[in-house]
């Protein structure tokens, strides 16, 4: 047992206690966030902008640039989806939850490649070893800020 707590607190030995408070917050705003994405309450951007703005900050510690990218682009996505979400039309919702259709199929795919691309190209200039994790980080990114796109758009899927 000991072993496996070392090896879970073991990578905050080099961090101060602000450093470990802000990583707590993140994480706590995360969680927040996905409540309020489950609940389709518009805290849900506020709450994951908070989020990933200090993860940019520990990725950037980090030189994570890649990590970093991901998180500015689901910061952007955020405030697009705040203000998507918040678009009203005679005092109704304008955006009402959808099921991802034949017409959203174009765009995601185009967000989808897009990524990969960028997530690629970022791993190549910056000199990272583009095996098994860097390929896997590469297609996840990819999916994650396509997801992250639907949702803005209150896609089930």
């Amino acid at each position: 047992m000991t072993e496996v707590i070392n090896y879970l607190f073991d990578a905050y030995a080099n961090y101060s206690a602000f450093e470990i408070v802000l990583e707590c917050l993140a994480f706590g705003f995360g969680i927040i966030s996905v409540i309020y994405a489950k609940r389709e309450n518009i805290l849900v951007y506020p709450t994951g902008i908070t989020c990933t703005l200090i993860t940019m900050y520990f990725m950037y510690n980090e030189r994570l640039i890649g990590h970093m990218m991901v998180n500015l682009f689901y910061t952007l996505m955020s405030i697009y989806g705040w203000w998507n979400w918040s678009r009203k039309e005679n005092n109704d919702v304008k955006v009402k939850i959808s099921t991802f259709g034949f017409k959203d199929f174009p765009n995601a795919t185009l967000i989808f490649f897009f990524i990969v691309l960028i997530s690629y190209f970022s791993h190549d200039y910056f000199n990272t070893d583009l095996g098994v994790y860097a390929s896997l980080d590469i297609f996840t990114s990819g999916i994650f800020v396509t997801a992250m796109w639907l949702m803005a758009n209150k896609k089930l899927e």
